[in-house]
């Protein structure tokens, strides 16, 4: 895992490294239509000198009947504003303690931990990934703090987005890789912010952090 910080006041999608890209949106002629939803709750822990992301819980995968019922789950799991998640139990191999386990057709769910001044990239682009394995993405949105869902293509700025999600087509992805696995790349957004005394933001400090999504291992 490796993380990026933009020290710039620059939209954070405008701070993107390459070799990375945005992911598509959903293509009329080949649709991605999961039937289950995974979520992870990234978080920060301190120690002398450094900080370091983690997840602090992981649910799932949870069934959902189509797209319509993962948005209505997706609105509750919001609205609970401190979802309590078991903490993950990751499987090997995992080289990074923010690898996704995903080996089907999912939702990936992204909630940040509330304890923390940031949220996700209000502007531009909030999940990326590597440069090429687009084929296995799909509709990659920020969720406001009324559990909708928003995308990069959002006129105005998305404050207070503490949710973001992307579909990831693992069953594709492992049938196109040698050996039945595979591990790709992917950028999440973020903003650590200053407030003054009132609560408004006085400045904002873009963050990239990259993980991965693989089969197998992974949280």
């Amino acid at each position: 895992m490796a993380t990026t910080v933009e020290t710039g006041a620059r939209d954070s999608s405008e701070s993107l490294s390459l070799p990375y890209e945005q992911i598509p949106e959903q293509d009329p002629d080949d649709r991605f239509e999961p039937r289950q939803l995974r979520i992870y709750e990234l978080s920060v822990r301190t120690a002398p000198g450094r900080l370091e992301f983690c997840y602090s819980g992981a649910s799932g995968p949870i069934p959902v009947r189509d797209h319509a019922d993962f948005l209505a789950k997706l609105k509750a799991v919001v609205a609970s504003n401190a979802p309590s998640l078991p903490a993950p139990k990751p499987a090997p191999p995992m080289p990074s303690p923010l690898s996704v386990h995903n080996d089907d057709l999912s939702y990936v769910v992204f909630l940040l931990d509330r304890g923390w001044n940031w949220q996700f990239a209000r502007q531009g682009g909030v999940i990326t990934v590597e440069k090429g394995v687009g084929d296995y993405f799909r509709e990659a949105r920020r969720v406001d703090d009324h559990g909708t869902a928003t995308d990069r293509r959002t006129p105005a700025p998305v404050d207070g987005a503490m949710a973001a999600y992307v579909i990831a087509h693992g069953a594709r992805a492992r049938r196109h890789s040698p050996g039945d696995s595979y591990s790709h790349e992917f950028n999440l957004h973020v903003e650590f912010l200053g407030r003054d005394r009132d609560g408004h933001a006085t400045y904002r400090q873009p963050l990239i952090i990259d993980p991965d999504i693989r089969y197998p291992g992974g949280s």
